[in-house]
């Protein structure tokens, strides 16, 4: 069973990494305290579990008012081939709605 989820507080750091790791995103991976802080100042973050495995993130950066950023999107190599582009651009599109709400 997959859970998707937004925020920051239910992953750890290791998860992070391991993600990170999979997708060979080196740039972040050898500097993980900041990787951290990177994802915790992100104004909105949804990702994809199962158990404590992180198998996708979607992170944005946004001022609330005109600029929805994209930054991230990763999906563990193990779970590609698993969930279809159409599932993640739901996820994707989740977060557009949630930054109108706000």
């Amino acid at each position: 069973m997959y859970n998707v989820v937004t925020g920051t507080e239910h992953f750890t750091k290791e998860a992070i990494l391991e993600l990170y790791k999979s997708v060979r995103w080196t740039a972040y991976t050898d500097n993980p305290e900041q990787l951290m802080t990177t994802i915790e100042n992100s104004t909105y973050v949804v990702s994809i579990s199962e158990s404590d495995k992180i198998l996708g993130l979607v992170r944005s950066i946004s001022d609330d008012i005109s600029i929805h950023y994209l930054q991230d999107i990763l999906v563990h190599p193990d779970f590609q081939k698993k969930v279809s582009v159409e599932h993640y651009l739901k996820v994707v599109s989740n977060v557009s709605i949630m930054c109108e709400l706000i």
